[in-house]
């Protein structure tokens, strides 16, 4: 029943295109961010800063490679990959380039549709404790019909203490309507992130808030170092109409290698996971 309702979800979606903020979605690139929601912002130390906040590009100390891989409910029928790359050493701050696709697998045979979005990423630090960050974003849509557009981040991260620290995110800056082969556009929303973390101990404690125009999304996480190498994360977010989703996930971190698996609980879609690696060099 659940692949039913979300085959026919998908193709509500990519056939019902006019008025809708159906394309190109926030649903995250980074087991750590979809378990800690908007919060994590402020701890994204790796690739996924390209597409949550360019601003923390500026604290990465080496060179890293990043996947993250999502079969979306596990239905085998839409499937959400991100690869970015990121360079810290280049100016005053730090570098990236990064590939969203978001699109229908081999098992919708009777369609093939993607999205994909291509990132340009640099942050840096401006004084002790400011980081400010930018990113351009080129979209794309592969489908019967292209559709193409452009759009634009910016971001700032404060840390008046080592161990507290606070974002802001503002997303679509720049273009955000994507204009379809028809003549069709179709608008993408500004969008306004801000997260706060506070780290207890081996605790730390997440908050973040989503802003759109027709919607807010209040999220909390919790973080906990087991050890140098391994991490337990737990969290929630209220969603559309008190939609709750429910989080958890660990990270395991090495000298040259990084490996993140999550999950999260909707109450209609079920169960959904996703797994992440990294490599330093």
């Amino acid at each position: 029943m659940r692949k039913i309702f979300l085959l026919l979800l998908v193709v509500i979606v990519i056939t019902n295109k006019q008025n809708l903020y159906c394309v190109f979605e926030e649903i995250g690139v980074s087991v750590e961010g979809k378990v800690l929601g908007d919060g994590f912002l402020v701890l994204c130390d790796n690739p996924s800063a390209l597409y949550y906040n360019p601003s923390m590009l500026s604290t990465m100390k080496k060179r890293e490679l990043s996947l993250f891989y999502q079969d979306i409910y596990n239905l085998g029928l839409l499937t959400n990959m991100f690869v970015g790359y990121v360079n810290p050493r280049l100016g005053r701050g730090g570098v990236g380039i990064g590939w969203v696709r978001m699109g229908t697998t081999n098992n919708v045979d009777f369609m093939e549709y993607s999205e994909n979005t291509f990132i340009f990423a640099y942050g840096q630090k401006l004084g002790k404790n400011l980081l400010v960050g930018s990113n351009i974003k080129c979209y794309y849509v592969d489908y019967d019909y292209k559709a193409t557009g452009f759009g634009m981040d910016i971001s700032f991260t404060y840390q008046p203490f080592e161990t507290a620290r606070a974002g802001i995110v503002v997303k679509n800056l720049l273009l955000t309507d994507i204009v379809w082969q028809t003549g069709t556009k179709e608008n993408i929303p500004y969008i306004c992130q801000l997260g706060v973390s506070n780290t207890f101990n081996k605790f730390t404690v997440l908050a973040g808030f989503y802003f759109t125009e027709k919607n807010f999304e209040p999220s909390v996480g919790i973080k906990y170092d087991l050890s140098d190498s391994v991490s337990l994360m737990v969290g929630t977010r209220v969603g559309y109409k008190e939609n709750l989703l429910y989080t958890l996930g660990t990270v395991f971190s090495f000298r040259k290698f990084r490996f993140a698996f999550g999950i999260d609980y909707h109450k209609i879609l079920g169960i959904n996971t996703f797994l992440e690696l990294g490599y330093k060099m």
